[in-house]
């Protein structure tokens, strides 16, 4: 689950999912200088000292059209979906399953304050809309699709090795409901992610891989605990 939130003073947005939202989030300054970062109250737990907190900062796409801009999108595919057992206390907006053979796109879409017209989204899902202290709006909108085939088996492969690091390093059976994310970006500069569940599907249905590791080329993943804060 993902949940995102704005600053009561200042147009700023943030993005977190639940998972890691008390280590790290995506940050949409109203200044235009986005960033991914580790909260800076855990920072040193996961970075080494003087380390730069912030795994990646960028500046926000150019408009897609007059008064709309792209600011993340989040993909997860069908064969991805897991029970929950937590609904949220109602305070969760729960998306349909794209189906088999489908993945659902959940997009944050900027909308300036001078765009005054009601904006109609084809073929997607109006998730929800925040108003911001300028006046404008962050929208969510969530959009079935149908994935390129290739890119459906680089993740696979993703997934694969990730299963694998995670055994070798002894985490396969430390984690509650682990979930890989595969980080991206789009031609226009927005930042992407996809999400894989590393729990095997419900009886019934297929993962998107058969889990058994293939290396790949050019990609390395370490997995390690936070250190223990330092006395004094």
């Amino acid at each position: 689950m993902w949940k995102i939130l704005s600053a009561k003073t200042r147009s700023d947005v943030y993005l977190v999912s639940l998972p890691t939202a008390h280590t790290m989030k995506v940050s949409f300054h109203e200044s235009g200088q986005w960033q991914h970062s580790f909260l800076s109250n855990v920072a040193m737990q996961y970075v080494d000292t003087n380390a730069e907190r912030h795994v990646d900062r960028w500046e926000q796409p150019r408009p897609f059209i007059s008064g709309l801009r792209r600011g993340y999108r989040v993909s997860v595919p069908h064969t991805e979906l897991r029970l929950k057992a937590d609904d949220g206390n109602g305070q969760v907006r729960w998306i349909p399953d794209p189906g088999v053979g489908f993945w659902v796109n959940i997009h944050v879409v900027f909308q300036a304050p001078e765009l005054a017209a009601a904006v109609a989204w084809k073929d997607s899902l109006l998730v929800g809309e925040l108003r911001l202290h300028d006046g404008g709006k962050a929208i969510v909108v969530a959009q079935r699709v149908t994935p390129d085939p290739a890119h459906a088996v680089l993740l696979a492969q993703y997934r694969d090795m990730v299963l694998h690091n995670l055994r070798g390093q002894g985490f396969a059976d430390t984690l509650a409901d682990p979930v890989a994310l595969m980080y991206g970006c789009d031609d226009d500069g927005t930042r992407t992610v996809t999400e894989l569940a590393l729990t095997p599907p419900p009886v019934g249905h297929t993962p998107i891989c058969s889990a058994r590791y293939r290396r790949l080329d050019g990609i390395g993943i370490q997995f390690r605990q936070p250190r223990a804060p330092s006395s004094g």
